[in-house]
Parts: C-alpha cells; sequence; structure tokens
C-alpha cells in the first residue's frame, strides 16, 4: 500500500485542495434533481489492518473534515442537531453530529467513494482499500448549522 513517506506526500499534495460532492440523505434520495452537497478536505492519517471478506489487507485510513454544506442539508442538518440539543444538552451536540455523520447517516457515502477514487489514482488504478478514521466539522459550518431558523 502506501510507506509513510508516500503518505506524507500524497498529504502535501492534498494538503490545500477542497473537494465537493453532492450527497443523499438515504439511498432512496438518489435523484439528479438533489442539491444536497458537501465541501471536505481529506487527510491520510496511517494504515489500518483490516478483513475483508477472510483476507487481511491494509486500508488507508483517513481523516475527513467537512468544510461546508448546501443550503438544504444546513437545514436538514440544523434539524438534526437540535434534536441532540434536545435529547442531550447543548454541550455534547457537535459530538453528537460527527457521530451520526460517521456512523449513523448515510450523508458521507459519496465522500468514501470520492476519497477511494483519488486514491486509486495514486496506487495505479487499482482499488485502494480504505476507511474513515474520524470526521471533522469546521467551526464556521457548526455555527451557520447552529444559527439556522427554519420556518414552521
Amino acid at each position: 500500500m502506501f510507506t509513510p513517506k508516500e503518505i506524507q506526500a500524497l498529504n502535501q499534495s492534498i494538503s490545500n485542495k477542497e473537494f465537493e460532492t453532492k450527497v443523499y440523505l438515504m439511498p432512496e434520495s438518489r435523484s439528479e434533481s438533489d442539491d444536497k452537497s458537501v465541501t471536505y478536505s481529506f487527510k491520510i492519517v496511517g494504515i489500518k489492518p483490516m478483513i475483508s471478506v477472510g483476507e487481511w489487507y491494509d486500508y488507508v485510513a483517513y481523516d475527513v473534515t467537512i468544510l461546508d454544506a448546501s443550503d438544504n442539508l444546513k437545514k436538514f442538518l440544523n434539524i438534526v442537531v437540535n434534536f441532540f440539543i434536545k435529547s442531550f444538552g447543548k454541550e455534547d451536540a457537535k459530538q453528537k453530529l460527527k457521530n451520526y455523520l460517521k456512523k449513523d447517516s448515510y450523508i458521507l457515502i459519496n465522500i468514501n467513494n470520492e476519497i477511494n477514487n483519488t486514491l486509486s489514482y495514486f496506487v495505479g488504478g487499482g482499488y485502494p482499500h480504505s476507511t474513515m478514521n474520524d470526521v471533522y466539522i469546521s467551526d464556521e459550518l457548526f455555527e451557520e448549522i447552529m444559527n439556522i431558523v427554519i420556518d414552521k
């Protein structure tokens, strides 16, 4: 897979790049008219041995930072955050949103696919086994999500 030196070089080449992709709330919501998208960056944080179909492989582990989102997605995330605040309190809302995006939502599936496509370029077109290590949400985006007022 990648050596530590190759990971460092790859991270340097993508360090100032932002990527944008369409996202979906659930598989059934995939349509050409869907206007939800996110802007993100990512960083490779290491190699993680994992099993796939009974075989051990070295997976590229990466962190994703969500930098921005389309207005419709921000409104949806505002509803999610307000649910977390009412259920768990305001102090954990950002962490709960990160956990939701990483583990419980369909939203980041396209980001995983896009990162795999990017990584495949660096492994000569082969399939890069990869896994999301962690998700971060920019402070600016979280503040925007928190300040949205949805008309009833």
